[in-house]
């Protein structure tokens, strides 16, 4: 049995003190992908003015390299 975390003496309790911590998480980074929807549609416009062949996958790829989606949740989960 893993230990309880953030002080809780049972899952239960550890569910409800991590409960806001995530709902932080989660409404700070929905803004980030909020962020990182206008860039992609702005890129598509530009792909698709250029006629330039890309796959929707290479596109994900370079898009959460670029913007560094990876590193701006570890920002997020870093804090506080």
């Amino acid at each position: 049995r893993r230990p309880l975390l953030l002080g809780a003496k049972t899952s239960q309790e550890e569910r409800e003190k991590f409960r806001p911590v995530l709902a932080e998480v989660a409404r700070k980074f929905f803004f980030v992908c909020m962020d990182i929807a206008g860039v992609a549609k702005t890129v598509r416009i530009r792909i698709e003015e250029n006629k330039v062949d890309i796959t929707d996958e290479k596109l994900r790829e370079q898009l959460v390299r670029q913007c560094k989606v990876f590193e701006r949740l570890g920002g997020i989960q870093s804090e506080g």
